[in-house]
């Protein structure tokens, strides 16, 4: 799970282990080693049983129902759920009649085959069976499944067969991936090179994350979402961040206030309560913690479409966008003032609440990005408060109405107990909350101007 950058070194050395993302250490005596750099120098070439590059091959017996062992620790549920999971992943596998090939590539590599195949290919013996991996997980109580949570394994591999040891539940799920990633497929059997062999790995970044945007195109809970997740796993992935809702489409079925899915693409196309549930339940078995975003006061287009009275509408701006109306409706946001206002927060709130219950990270995405001021100068409300300020229409009006809104939600994200993050524009306006807003504040940055050109054209770089 380490994710460094390396030296350049050449194709064949960059595949000495078929694990992804690259594990921290790996550890074979020294005479294998130095066997391994000299078939790799010889890709292509080596052939002879003098590049033995390992003690032994072993064949693995893992089409057997208890090949994973768990032997010690807790969660024995959420383990046993992962060994059904990952014997089905090596049933795929014994189905293909071919084993797994490569490209060629002239003057790189001619042969189809993967390195593991050629290697096992080149040894001296088989000589041994595996026919389990010994799962220790070291807690008794399972682990809580938050940012930070250790991700810690080690793999052994020797002549006493396989075992995996991790502190808890979550590194014994990486771990197994792991193993799982090293075995090979000859076409007849599951075999598992360059034996003896101790993995150890650790993630460096806690938070390792994909978003998935499920309101510009809806994502089938069954068809496409629970196989991203196995996706993610397989990478070592650790965060989905779920934007949920957002200006083109709200397709989530509230039950606080049930005409925000008339914003749905179509009604066929939205989440239930229980959907949510059921995605937090199969990420949660393979160590994925689930952050979601509801994204205002900007992109609220479809909160408008059964809550019209929420939104300030400005069909001119949208139309004008050069980029279309599917563009331009992101500039539509929620009312900041007045009596609409506090009907929106009523709403808000209520959502909240209502997708806490679903989503138990304690990390809560509040969105925050691109509020359009033109938009918002649309309403009389807001026109006149503008021009009343210090600077007009031409202060920083729109900054001040934004930090307003934003505080109101992120005190109530705070008091059902979340922790609120909010895109990197929170930085611009952070500056008119108050201190105890602010710093309550998880800041996610998305946009170039913070990596290349930080501090206002300074040309100082973000650390």
């Amino acid at each position: 799970m380490v994710n460094r950058r390396h030296p350049k070194r050449s194709i064949a050395s960059q595949e000495k282990l078929p694990v992804w993302p690259r594990v921290q250490s790996v550890r074979k005596p020294t005479s294998v080693l130095e066997k391994t750099e000299k078939f790799l120098e010889n890709d292509n070439n080596g052939s002879s049983r003098d590049l033995c590059l390992a003690d032994y091959t072993a064949i693995v017996d893992a089409h057997e129902h208890d090949f994973f062992v768990q032997r010690s620790g807790c969660c024995s549920e959420l383990l046993l759920a992962a060994f059904v999971r990952y014997t089905h992943v090596l049933e795929l596998q014994r189905e293909t009649k071919l084993p797994p090939l490569r490209i060629r590539i002239p003057g790189v590599r001619t042969d189809s085959s993967t390195p593991e195949m050629r290697r096992c290919r080149l040894l001296c013996e088989q000589t041994q069976s595996i026919r389990h991996l010994s799962v220790h997980v070291g807690n008794a109580e399972p682990t809580e499944l938050q940012l930070g949570f250790d991700e810690s394994y080690e793999v052994i591999i020797n002549a006493s067969g396989a075992v995996l040891h991790a502190m808890n539940e979550w590194g014994a799920l990486r771990g197994i991936e792991t193993f799982v990633q090293m075995l090979q497929w000859d076409g007849e059997k599951t075999v598992l090179c360059g034996l003896p062999l101790v993995v150890k790995d650790a993630p460096v970044f806690a938070w390792r994350g994909l978003l998935l945007d499920t309101a510009r195109h809806f994502m089938p809970v069954g068809a496409v979402i629970l196989p991203l997740l196995d996706a993610m796993a397989a990478m070592k992935l650790n965060t989905l961040h779920w934007h949920l809702v957002d200006a083109q489409a709200f397709p989530f079925r509230s039950e606080s206030s049930p005409k925000l899915s008339e914003g749905a693409m179509h009604p066929s196309l939205s989440y239930s309560a229980a959907d949510l549930h059921t995605v937090v339940a199969e990420a949660r078995r393979r160590a994925i913690r689930v952050v979601v975003e509801v994204d205002v006061p900007g992109h609220a287009a479809s909160w408008g479409i059964g809550y019209p009275e929420l939104v300030v509408s400005c069909p001119e701006r949208v139309a004008a966008d050069e980029k279309g109306v599917e563009h331009g409706v992101d500039k539509l946001g929620l009312a900041p003032l007045g009596a609409a206002a506090d009907a929106a927060h009523a709403v808000l709130a209520a959502l909240l609440t209502e997708l806490t219950e679903s989503f138990p990270d304690s990390y809560f995405h509040l969105g925050g990005d691109e509020v359009d001021g033109d938009c918002w100068l649309r309403s009389p409300a807001v026109a006149a408060w503008a021009a009343a300020q210090p600077g007009g229409v031409y202060g920083p009006w729109k900054e001040r109405l934004q930090a307003d809104f934003t505080a109101r939600a992120v005190r109530h994200l705070l008091e059902l107990g979340r922790k609120p993050v909010l895109w990197d524009e929170s930085l611009e306006v952070s500056r008119y909350m108050p201190a105890d807003v602010r710093e309550a504040i998880t800041v996610d940055a998305w946009r170039d101007w913070m990596r290349h050109d930080y501090g206002g054209g300074s040309g100082e770089r973000w650390p």
